[in-house]
């Protein structure tokens, strides 16, 4: 037993699963192919036009023009969206998936910083650290194109970073105090999945407490209004018109969709019936968190949600800070903090591997169409085959960005179908 709580303890497993989480995020972003949305951020956007329907992009000042067009017609994260358009027609696969690589091991670490190690930080707290990095691994559970890993992980990281220098900013010069307000600007536009949350705890904050040095409530105004800028997006305002999800429906795709969230639910039940913890001392401890975490979820059920429910994204990022925040100070002892961790870091070890299989699934179907769309002649039908289930991978949608992408590569005009079992030997 000594020697198994040495190797825990070891910084190295630290080190491990920091590396592991990256590479990770690495591997699969440099699988996954691009596609629906991927494809369509090569393109502009255009007066008018709620989509991006306009000539391929091919310099900064086309990023510039489209997201311009963006903000009005199409939604308002141009913080993400920027980013987006300029690494998926400009920076490549291998430029992302890198990135990428590297932003998760930052998130990680974001996420720790929203805990208060007392002088020790992530390298002498390795449970702590393998905590985040499989809850991490549990939820989040999207695509790895830049798309969906800009607009939320990343964003999220730039947040979580702002708050921790937020939270110490009483040290901080005058100069320094205006180069995080603006940088609280560009955080607060970054994704309104979590800062809408973020905003109402912050504006709690610096209202409850009036001692606050002034330069607080600037920080705040400037984090409040970059996500204002977000909500009062016209193109946002006009999406938001279009959508309708009754309470039934929330409900049953929350429960679906939810993984940290309930795991933080189960946690604190356990905490106070079997440690005998009071629940106004764990608000207390976090309140910041808990407030934008319970702002959240009556804002996602104001709205609706609705499948494949990544505005529960920051729902689950908050639950997880608090995850971190209540075992750290109430894990227990070493057996019980060993037992937890290996529970979640095998469930987050069978969610990489499904991730894993999909995957490479979904990019061998990828180079098939791709490599039949540049031999075939124009005008003629390639067949996808999505073994084994002999579908339309993974939707409609995709196959309209593919044909897309071949026209605009090739000048080939095709269409993509599912592939007939009779022509192809796919078996259902």
């Amino acid at each position: 037993m000594c020697g198994l709580k040495n190797l825990v303890s070891s910084r190295n497993v630290a080190v491990a699963l920091l590396v592991l989480t990256g590479l990770r995020a690495l591997l699969l972003s440099g699988m996954a192919p691009w596609v629906g949305d991927d494809i369509e951020y090569r393109f502009m956007a255009e007066d008018g036009s709620s989509d991006l329907s306009g000539p391929a992009v091919t310099g900064l000042r086309d990023v510039a023009v489209s997201q311009w067009y963006h903000y009005f017609n199409i939604n308002g994260r141009t913080v993400a969206h920027t980013l987006v358009q300029i690494i998926n027609p400009l920076m490549g696969q291998t430029f992302f998936a890198v990135a990428n690589g590297l932003m998760y091991v930052l998130f990680v670490l974001t996420l720790l910083r929203q805990v208060d190690l007392e002088g020790g930080g992530w390298r002498k707290r390795p449970g702590l650290t393998a905590l985040a990095c499989g809850l991490t691994l549990l939820t989040f559970n999207t695509s790895f194109t830049p798309t969906c890993q800009v607009g939320y992980v990343w964003m999220f990281t730039l947040v979580f970073w702002w708050l921790s220098c937020y939270f110490r900013a009483d040290s901080l010069s005058y100069g320094r105090l205006w180069l995080l307000a603006l940088a609280g600007l560009v955080a607060g536009w970054g994704q309104e999945a979590l800062n809408i949350g973020v905003c109402g705890a912050l504006l709690l904050h610096v209202m409850r407490r009036r001692s606050l040095p002034s330069g607080f409530r600037w920080l705040a105004a400037a984090f409040c209004l970059g996500t204002l800028l977000i909500c009062l997006s016209p193109g946002a305002l006009a999406r938001a018109g279009r959508t309708s999800v009754g309470l039934p429906e929330s409900a049953a795709v929350f429960l679906r969709f939810s993984r940290a969230f309930l795991l933080l639910v189960v946690y604190v039940v356990w905490l106070t019936l079997c440690r005998r913890v009071a629940w106004r001392e764990l608000y207390l401890r976090n309140r910041f968190y808990v407030e934008a975490l319970l702002i959240l979820v009556g804002f996602n059920f104001l709205i609706g949600i609705s499948a494949p429910a990544r505005q529960l994204f920051g729902i689950e990022a908050l639950s997880i800070v608090l995850l971190l925040r209540l075992w750290n100070c109430r894990g227990g002892g070493f057996c019980e903090r060993t037992v937890t961790l290996a529970l979640v870091l095998a469930a987050a070890g069978m969610v990489a591997v499904s991730q894993f299989r999909l995957t490479a699934r979904t990019r061998i179907c990828y180079d098939n169409i791709i490599r039949e769309s540049r031999t075939a002649e124009d005008g003629s039908v390639v067949y996808s085959c999505f073994e084994p289930d002999n579908r339309l991978w993974p939707g409609e949608h995709f196959a309209r960005t593919i044909e897309r992408l071949i026209e605009n590569e090739t000048g080939k005009t095709l269409t993509v179908l599912p592939a007939p079992e009779e022509e192809t030997g796919c078996q259902r």
